[in-house]
């Protein structure tokens, strides 16, 4: 894919954590190959093992339609995925929910946000979610007409795939 970004290792550092027991560290005259040692182990950035690539920052909007096209309400979600071809990780950006003015008798509960990782780590999601509902009802009493629980989400596999999503039941 022409978006798919190497990381570099500008930024990336792996610490090693040293401790100098004894008279070692206050010994003058080891000071130049104590540094030197140090400066060598602990300093120096270690290349990683396998290329890194980002996909960039990736989108997602369902709108419902009424049975005359008229919009209803919407749900977005935004993350972006950090993959080697032998793993992905997800990172959770934005989502919201929003009702339309011609949905206004659509009630929204149950919202949520987030990521999902499979557990061997070749696919990851973002997604946002949401209940929407609509009905007659009275000081919270009532007749559901309708109900929805939808998931809007972006999935990613550890290749740099996208796939993008709206799972409504």
């Amino acid at each position: 894919m022409d978006n798919q970004q190497p990381c570099t290792n500008e930024n990336l550092f792996f610490v090693e954590i040293y401790e100098i027991e004894g008279d070692l560290a206050l010994q003058t005259d080891n000071q130049e190959s104590l540094t030197s040692t140090l400066t060598n182990n602990i300093l120096q950035p270690k290349s990683a093992d396998a290329a890194t690539y980002y996909t960039g920052t990736v989108s997602k909007t369902y709108v419902a339609y009424s049975w005359v096209g008229l919009p209803l309400w919407e749900i977005y979600t935004k993350g972006e995925f950090r993959y080697d071809k032998s793993t992905v990780t997800p990172y959770f950006y934005d989502g919201w929910v929003k009702k339309r003015f011609t949905g206004f008798i659509w009630q929204i509960d149950n919202y949520g946000e987030g990521t999902t990782i499979a557990a061997d780590g070749s696919w990851a999601t973002v997604y946002t979610r949401a209940n929407f509902h609509y009905g007659l009802e009275y000081s919270g009493i009532g007749l559901v007409v309708q109900y929805l629980d939808v998931r809007n989400q972006i999935k990613c596999d550890k290749y740099g795939n996208i796939f993008k999503d709206t799972i409504i039941r």
